[in-house]
């Protein structure tokens, strides 16, 4: 039987969005047995223009190639002749012309917005009908059966892949959610690099605060930055230990209100030679290890903050913030939230049983 092959081509947006993404598609991968085709480059927002692909982030720039390539049914995009042979704005211009395009709704217009896999539950293979209807909480069934050598999803998929991808049994699923959360190994460089800053500030509480778009699409939760001591109290915050802040704010001096009663820290303290993408990755490594941490509820780079934690064994709430905090049962809805089975929500199931 020959092989059969996925591509994705990431949702464009920032560094957590874009993880969530590549998620789904090996999450594919894994239910249908199709190789995963890595990306050679990847855009992020903020970080690359779209349309110069020889910019794009090698994604083993940032996770260990070795770790992704013995957890993931994978192959080189290179690899493929069909694949090698596109010339075109981006590594994916003219796929529709080799693969099978898989759209939710509309057409397919190359570089133009597209409708995304929320509101779906993508299947294979369906074994237990009560299962599934559980799962997929009346969303509608996308079936992922082709025949065709190659499909490609372009620019569509975001949400959660547990929440997306239907494992047909509650084993498949458990695997599928053990691979995501240790595949994804950040590179050993950048593990050291943030070892040296762990080592300089000793026994630590860290904090996210997005600010950038969250001041426009998120202002309800921006708005409650003074309240940021009080939700430290709440959670027990030791005044003596280092607070360090990983933030999008430029202006770092926004926070001098917590200088007060907390030694605060930023990245920029430590490590000086900072680029767009290790600023991103090296400002979601160090909370990762912090003793306590809070970030910012609605932020999928917050989310990750505690998927990172989760994978390295401590403790961590993401249904509390330091922007909001919502410390009932997890099933209950912030004020933004429309629906018990929203896909903004759901960490706690990426390393939940």
């Amino acid at each position: 039987m020959s092989d059969k092959y996925i591509s994705i081509e990431p949702w464009w947006a920032g560094f957590a969005n874009v993880r969530m993404s590549l998620e789904i598609g090996l999450a594919i991968s894994e239910i249908t047995g199709r190789k995963f085709i890595i990306p050679p480059g990847i855009y992020f927002n903020a970080i690359n223009p779209w349309d110069k692909k020889e910019t794009y982030i090698n994604p083993f720039d940032i996770w260990d190639e070795k770790v992704f390539k013995q957890t993931f049914n994978t192959v080189n995009y290179y690899d493929i002749p069909e694949y090698a042979a596109l010339n075109g704005k981006t590594y994916f211009s003219g796929v529709d012309n080799i693969a099978k395009i898989m759209l939710f709704n509309g057409e397919y217009k190359e570089l133009h917005p597209l409708s995304s896999c929320i509101g779906f539950v993508l299947t294979h293979e369906v074994k237990d009908i009560i299962d599934f209807t559980k799962f997929s909480q009346g969303r509608k069934q996308y079936n992922l059966k082709h025949e065709d050598k190659f499909i490609h999803f372009p620019r569509n998929l975001f949400g959660h892949f547990y929440h997306s991808v239907y494992g047909s049994t509650l084993e498949k699923q458990k695997d599928i959610k053990n691979k995501m959360l240790h595949g994804f190994k950040f590179k050993d460089e950048h593990i050291n690099r943030i070892d040296l800053v762990r080592k300089d500030l000793g026994e630590y509480n860290s904090i996210h605060v997005r600010r950038g778009d969250f001041i426009d699409t998120r202002p309800e939760t921006v708005g409650l930055l003074h309240d940021i001591p009080l939700y430290l109290d709440r959670h027990l915050f030791k005044k003596e230990l280092p607070l360090y802040i990983a933030t999008d704010e430029k202006d770092k001096s926004i926070f001098d209100f917590l200088r007060k009663d907390y030694k605060i820290y930023f990245l920029d303290d430590f490590i000086q030679d900072l680029t767009p993408l290790t600023a991103t990755i090296y400002d979601q490594l160090i909370p990762s290890y912090s003793f306590q941490f809070l970030g910012s509820v609605m932020s999928t780079f917050t989310d990750y903050i505690h998927v990172n934690r989760a994978s390295l064994g401590m403790f961590t709430n993401p249904r509390v913030g330091c922007n909001f905090d919502k410390v009932e049962l997890m099933y209950d809805k912030y004020p933004w939230e429309e629906e018990e089975w929203s896909w903004q929500h759901l960490y706690r199931y990426y390393w939940d049983e």
